[in-house]
């Protein structure tokens, strides 16, 4: 699949909520409200919590849904920034802590897409397909705090292309990372257009049989282990891996009827694994390493169903510092198109036990 190109002129306009009740009778303008409040109810308990109605208004002009959506108590510094606070939730890995670089860049691109939809003059709910983005550590600190601090501005490039740079801080305000990141942003219809081959009713896939007993996995898959490749291969300073046929839970609240691997979660699986080559490189006792830079760019989707392949391949070594280049291809079922969905050079520096 080629790079989404999208017109900035002529795009057809955002469709209305189609009520989802029965034959109570809701009056036109507390439909959106009422189906927010439906949606949420059908939360578990664990991921249930009261939305502001700023919160909410923000909720519905974005792409992506819980759990993937995780952010707290946001409020507006101005027109263009927003703030919130997180809590750390996704495992450690072989990186230091105090949280992952691939959950730092999911939780302040989201923030960065609600600045956008903040400011976006264009009313309506809008899909932000970050196409590049950049992550650097701003300090060694490992201290590890339940809940961190993030603040997101962002303005428009253009009609369909929005620019946000954010920052992650703990309760004494030192800055750990900041997260610059590239959106294209494409209408609701015009997605749904784009991607219609691969709709999918996730809420049905993760309740068939064979996953309703696992509630853990179906409800927030960004809390378990990271992903496990397969037909692993280490060569040298080179690593390949796979995984047969991406499964929906690992999609769950990005997107809604279109389950797509999200980026972090498929940076999160390289970083891994980055780990395990540097330990086959240089000694067990380097167990861990601190990710200090890292240049992701992401110009397709994987979807559930398709087939991931993955490579890492060391560039260079200067001093104590290594740099990788990580990739990933996905290729559909029945198709024989592999399409690049990840790109991602990062520089990281091994820690002994």
């Amino acid at each position: 699949m080629s790079k989404i190109v999208v017109a900035s002129k002529g795009e057809p306009k955002h469709t209305k909520l189609e009520s989802h009740y029965t034959d109570h009778a809701v009056s036109r303008q507390n439909r959106t409200a009422t189906l927010f409040k439906k949606t949420e109810k059908r939360k578990t308990v664990r991921h249930e919590r009261d939305f502001s109605d700023f919160e909410k208004s923000l909720y519905e002009r974005i792409d992506v849904r819980m759990p993937y959506f995780a952010l707290q108590k946001i409020s507006e510094i101005n027109k263009n920034t927003l703030q919130a606070t997180i809590d750390v939730e996704q495992p450690l890995g072989h990186e230091a802590g105090p949280i992952c670089s691939a959950e730092v860049g999911r939780h302040l691109a989201i923030l960065g897409s609600c600045a956008a939809a903040h400011c976006n003059p264009k009313q309506g709910k809008h899909y932000y397909l970050a196409s590049k983005s950049v992550v650097e550590r701003l300090c060694t600190d490992t201290k590890t705090d339940e809940t961190l601090f993030v603040t997101a501005s962002a303005y428009f490039h253009s009609n369909n292309r929005a620019v946000t740079q954010a920052y992650l801080h703990n309760k004494e305000g030192k800055l750990l990372y900041r997260v610059d990141v590239i959106f294209q942003v494409i209408s609701d219809r015009l997605f749904r257009k784009i991607f219609k081959a691969y709709k999918q009713n996730l809420r049905q896939i993760l309740r068939s049989e064979k996953n309703i007993s696992n509630k853990k996995t179906r409800n927030n898959p960004y809390q378990l282990p990271k992903l496990t490749l397969e037909k692993i291969n280490i060569n040298n300073s080179r690593f390949t891996g796979s995984l047969s046929n991406i499964d929906a839970k690992h999609c769950s609240g990005h997107f809604p009827l279109y389950p797509a691997l999200p980026v972090s979660k498929l940076i999160d699986t390289l970083n891994n694994y980055i780990g395990v080559l540097l330990k086959e490189m240089i000694g067990s006792k380097y167990d861990k390493y601190m990710l200090h830079h890292s240049t992701v760019i992401s110009d397709n989707l994987a979807f559930a169903g398709d087939d991931l392949y993955c490579t890492i391949d060391l560039i260079k070594v200067n001093k104590n510092r290594y740099l990788f280049d990580c990739r990933a291809d996905a290729i559909t079922p029945n198709s024989s198109e592999r399409r690049n969905v990840g790109i991602a050079i990062s520089e990281v520096e091994p820690i002994a036990r």
